[in-house]
């Protein structure tokens, strides 16, 4: 009976329980506040820096019994800027399936790490059908739209304003290109 009562602690744990962990894999990059919900199914707001990106979330139960997670990004057509996609994560490998979001780019900035005298400005565009990593090789490809890209330098330096940037990328092995 230990082993039922555990399954329900888990099941039923709040959604605020997984900001420990994305703070964890993000370096402290990224932060997720204003939960609501259980880990199993929530929603709340994505945040780095002054960013906020609204977000909702389904796991699937299936694959944890294999040592798998299987996430569902969900949007409710109601909430602007709502990213959907689905994410396996199993062993090394990592699958994304179906993602459509458009993301501040201060917000994709912030997740790769601070760049030093810049900050950028402007929404990214992602999409794919599926993009699987895995140790030894990339499969798949993504397209970015970078609408309203700007590059703002050190003070006094005036912005470089880029328009709109695109990028189509196609897994060759070992790397996107």
């Amino acid at each position: 009976m230990p082993t039922a009562a555990a399954i329900g602690a888990v099941w039923l744990a709040p959604a605020a329980l997984i900001d420990a962990r994305v703070a964890q894999l993000t370096g402290g990059t990224l932060r997720l506040a204003a939960t609501e919900g259980t880990a199993w199914q929530g929603r709340g707001a994505l945040v780095a820096g002054g960013t906020r990106l609204p977000v909702a979330w389904r796991v699937d139960a299936w694959p944890l019994l294999r040592g798998d997670l299987g996430v569902h990004l969900l949007s409710d057509g109601g909430t602007p800027g709502q990213p959907r996609a689905n994410i396996a994560l199993a062993g090394e490998r990592v699958v994304l399936r179906d993602v459509e979001a458009t993301l501040p780019a201060s917000l994709v900035a912030a997740a790769t790490g601070p760049a030093a005298g810049w900050s950028v400005a402007g929404n990214v565009g992602i999409t794919t059908a599926e993009l699987e990593w895995a140790p030894t090789a990339i499969r798949g490809d993504a397209r970015l739209h970078w609408r309203g890209a700007r590059l703002l330098l050190a003070d006094g330096v005036a912005p470089l304003d880029l328009g709109d940037v695109r990028a189509a990328l196609t897994a060759d092995g070992g790397r996107l290109a």
